[in-house]
């Protein structure tokens, strides 16, 4: 693959949740010094969760990019700080 990447890694996950949050049915990106995530309601009362996580802990060493085996749903539940 040919190209530059850039310096940030998103993880995204579906899920049911029980909140208190009020924008949790409506498009909502919260942005802070630790990262960004963004809400995107979905059907049946799903939630898709974007969250933006540390590319430090999913490089490969070898190639230098994104190993995407590195990251998975705990990790993802990890950095909102959800679990």
């Amino acid at each position: 693959m040919e190209g530059e990447q850039a310096d940030f890694v998103w993880g995204v996950v579906d899920m049911k949740v029980e909140t208190d949050f009020p924008h949790a049915r409506t498009k909502a990106a919260i942005h802070s010094n630790n990262g960004s995530c963004i809400f995107i309601p979905r059907e049946d009362d799903i939630l898709r969760l974007y969250v933006q996580l540390g590319s430090k802990d999913a490089i490969n060493d070898t190639t230098g990019r994104v190993d995407k085996n590195k990251l998975g749903p705990d990790n993802i539940l990890e950095v909102s700080d959800i679990v």
